[in-house]
């Protein structure tokens, strides 16, 4: 099982905005953050300075639960250990790094 998180980001104003999908929490996994190239969004600096600025309308997740932006790089820096084991770690060529905190950035699209 797996929450996916996405931001609302207003462009000109309230009814013009993009909606980008922040990562993916799935249980015994560490966070898969989203790395969005054409946004320069490439890292977990880059996403928070992105989700403190001015322009964001709303985070929020799947089921509508709505987050703080401190409350979202919460989730994604989260250490908790899934039944005592340290969270898995991802791998592949879509990986470009695994953070030092317990997330990995991702490129590509998934869901």
């Amino acid at each position: 099982m797996g929450t996916n998180f996405y931001v609302r980001v207003s462009l000109d104003s309230p009814h013009n905005c993009e909606l980008h999908h922040i990562g993916k929490k799935s249980y015994g996994w560490c966070f898969s953050l989203h790395a969005i190239p054409k946004y320069d969004l490439m890292d977990l600096g880059r996403w928070t300075a992105f989700l403190m600025g001015d322009k964001i309308m709303r985070i929020f997740d799947e089921y509508e639960r709505d987050y703080t932006w401190t409350e979202m790089v919460q989730i994604i820096i989260d250490d908790k250990t899934w039944d005592g084991k340290e969270p898995q770690r991802h791998s592949g060529d879509n990986v470009l790094f695994n953070g030092e905190e317990h997330y990995d950035v991702i490129l590509g699209h998934f869901r």
